[in-house]
């Protein structure tokens, strides 16, 4: 479909699923006059030898500057028509056009094609009344001694095991060294292993639990590894080894009784209002779930009706930038790097799952805030900014500057939005189940202490 405008022609065509390229044509005359815009706004600017500033001969300034005018021309009129172009056609690009087949010739027309994706576009209704269910906020005998176990685990101590044998759930303190033909090419002391584990320090031991259950102190157990293709040391990479672990003592994960002695530790007075402090608190946790819960069921309900495709260019730049900062941060915890690259595909798979549901939501949820004409307001992204400094024990303008500098009161402006329309969607729609009780008030308020040991937990 060829749309025209006063100074130039534009063909928008359909390439694939949220893919156009846009044909261009800009008319010489528009040319002509951009070239000698620049021309005087050089000749204004420039002081040539032998020349006052803005009296130099405007043929010198071709002569000497032609190759610059032209490129700085032809890169403002690509850029200026582009964007013509995607406002006339009510277009909304994503991510950076490319720009092709570029006939730039002063005396002539200027032709160009572009090529770019652009957000989907849909129709969306039944938004308002979604069927969802509310789960129990009830915390159950079960959850709440689960939760007790935890506390127990918390205050787990390693114990010394004397003269008995390590089991699949302890510790052990060794001395290892590994050798390539009899010659010791990496070695560490006072190293702590679990016996469940299986590395020694940058070497895999698949088989750790079983050489080391049942041994005892004072013993030395071998085990042949590969020393692997990234070993310090290149002349070693890939060869076999043997490793040594001299075994010099046995831990024992030992948990203490849940009793009085245990609540007075954690500032209680006794293991009943220990149980009552955790008990509220798990209500708490388990009210905030269900509410989360609500909003997965909503998000899972649009997903349903989003009958829509999403660039797929898109989704691969979110995906491997995803992908990135989910292996950095795997790093950041201690996982190998060669872990991390075995799991790659399956990561990249999970990754590209989520940023498709995560686009198509933020989408979605945009979409309805257009409909409703939903907004954040100043007053919005005051309280929001307030709440934060609260959160972290700053004044809001600390918070403000923050976020100025990082350039992301925008994204929280659209966080606030999207925030405002889940509360629209659940408000509107129909909830069956429970209904949410409000909490009891305990019968003795928690001290500062009591409140503080049970979320340490």
């Amino acid at each position: 479909m060829e749309k025209v405008a006063p100074n130039f022609n534009v063909t928008v065509e359909e390439i694939g699923p949220c893919k156009k390229r846009l044909k261009v044509e800009v008319p010489r005359e528009n040319v002509e006059e951009e070239l000698k815009k620049r021309l005087e706004e050089l000749k204004g600017s420039l002081a040539l030898p032998g020349f006052r500033k803005g009296k130099a001969p405007k043929g010198l300034i071709e002569r000497q500057f032609s190759k610059q005018v032209k490129e700085d021309v032809r890169n403002s009129l690509l850029s200026n028509f582009y964007q013509q172009a995607i406002e006339q056609n009510k277009l909304e690009p994503i991510g950076e056009p490319e720009f092709a087949d570029i006939d730039f010739d002063p005396s002539k027309p200027l032709n160009f094609q572009v090529t770019f994706e652009v957000k989907p576009h849909f129709e969306l209704e039944g938004y308002k009344g979604l069927q969802l269910k509310r789960k129990s906020a009830e915390v159950t005998p079960e959850e709440l001694q689960s939760a007790l176990n935890r506390v127990g685990l918390s205050r787990m101590q390693l114990v010394s095991v004397e003269g008995g044998e390590a089991l699949a759930q302890d510790q052990v303190l060794c001395d290892y060294r590994v050798e390539v033909e009899g010659k010791t090419v990496s070695h560490e002391e006072e190293v702590a292993l679990w016996v469940s584990g299986q590395r020694v320090g940058a070497f895999p031991v698949p088989d750790l639990t079983k050489l080391l259950v049942g041994a005892k102190a004072g013993e030395t157990k071998e085990v042949k590894v590969n020393l692997g293709s990234k070993f310090q040391v290149a002349e070693y990479r890939n060869k076999e080894g043997t490793l040594r672990l001299s075994i010099k003592e046995i831990k024992r994960p030992t948990v203490p009784e849940l009793n009085d002695a245990l609540a007075k530790q954690m500032n209680f007075p006794s293991l009943e209002k220990l149980k009552e402090a955790v008990g509220r608190q798990l209500e708490v946790e388990k009210k905030r779930w269900v509410e989360q819960d609500l909003q997965n069921q909503a998000f899972a309900r649009l997903l349903e009706m989003a009958k829509f495709d999403l660039p797929k260019d898109w989704i691969q730049r979110q995906t491997a930038e995803r992908l990135y900062r989910y292996q950095l941060e795997l790093l950041q915890k201690g996982v190998p790097l060669e872990d991390i690259e075995k799991e790659s595909g399956k990561l990249k798979d999970a990754s590209e799952g989520s940023v498709i549901s995560d686009l198509k939501i933020s989408l979605l949820l945009g979409y309805i805030a257009d409909k409703e004409r939903v907004y954040a307001t100043e007053n919005d992204l005051e309280i929001r900014i307030n709440e934060m400094a609260r959160s972290y024990g700053t004044t809001a303008a600390k918070i403000r500057r923050h976020l100025e500098k990082q350039g992301a009161p925008s994204a929280l402006r659209h966080q606030i939005r999207e925030d405002k329309v889940i509360k629209l969607l659940l408000k509107e729609a129909n909830i069956t189940g429970e209904e949410p009780r409000v909490a009891s008030a305990p019968s003795e308020p928690q001290t500062k202490e009591e409140v503080i040991a049970v979320k340490k937990e």
